[in-house]
């Protein structure tokens, strides 16, 4: 016969509630794991329906970008066609990006070496051997400066501002003719510049006058004129 019959009772329900608990922490835990694969599950449901709902976009647009593609290269063939037609192209006129970008990058360069191209003969202003000279060298520098004010705003019905493309030319990230770069020792150095780098400019702004873009010949067409004074100065 058991003495104590209260603890027996005691240790049963003790070991009773035990197993209840570690039941309701096992239920506890599933439930847990059952609800966070739940949102697992939802989130890479959501994921596949907005990836879905992308690839189906990208599908719509894809005809609207080769039509656009198409469109681009018939007028790309049309404008190859103009310049073999010898046509002059304008600024409203439709042109290829990379046309333009080679447009500005020559024409900045163009204008950057008649500016820079001052420095040298102004330096001989007041050392010039007599007032006619004097003049004459005054009149010259004013016409390098004016040429390069012309295709200055040639780039600009490009779309380039013109405060950007000097200050490339003062940050030195732009290029220009590196023959402006030699000093002038000399008053014959003048007399050099005149006859041997006008001439040559002479050579090739000529064929610059016959150029596609219509603001940049026009230009050249002037500024050929002006060279041709220079020239004479030199001789």
């Amino acid at each position: 016969m058991n003495q104590y019959p209260n603890l027996s009772v005691g240790v049963a329900i003790g070991h009773g509630t035990t197993r209840l608990s570690l039941a309701q922490g096992l239920v506890r835990r599933t439930t847990h794991s059952l609800l966070a694969r739940a949102l697992r599950f939802e989130e890479s449901l959501e994921t596949a329906r907005e990836a879905s709902a992308l690839e189906w976009k990208a599908m719509a647009n894809q005809p609207e970008r080769s039509s656009s593609q198409q469109e681009d290269a018939a007028r790309t063939t049309e404008f190859e066609a103009r310049i073999a037609r010898g046509e002059t192209i304008e600024p409203k006129d439709w042109m290829p990006d990379r046309y333009r970008k080679q447009l500005v990058r020559m024409m900045s360069q163009h204008a950057h070496s008649e500016i820079v191209g001052m420095l040298p003969e102004g330096n001989w202003i007041t050392r010039a051997p007599s007032l006619r000279r004097k003049m004459s060298l005054i009149a010259k520098v004013q016409d390098e400066a004016g040429h390069g004010l012309y295709i200055y705003c040639g780039t600009e019905t490009l779309g380039v501002d013109r405060q950007e493309l000097i200050a490339q030319l003062l940050n030195g990230t732009a290029k220009y003719s590196s023959i402006f770069n030699y000093p002038t020792l000399s008053w014959a150095d003048i007399g050099c510049i005149g006859w041997f780098v006008d001439g040559a400019a002479i050579v090739n702004q000529t064929m610059l006058a016959k150029a596609s873009y219509g603001s940049y010949a026009r230009a050249m067409v002037r500024i050929c004129k002006e060279e041709n004074f220079h020239k004479r100065q030199g001789y």
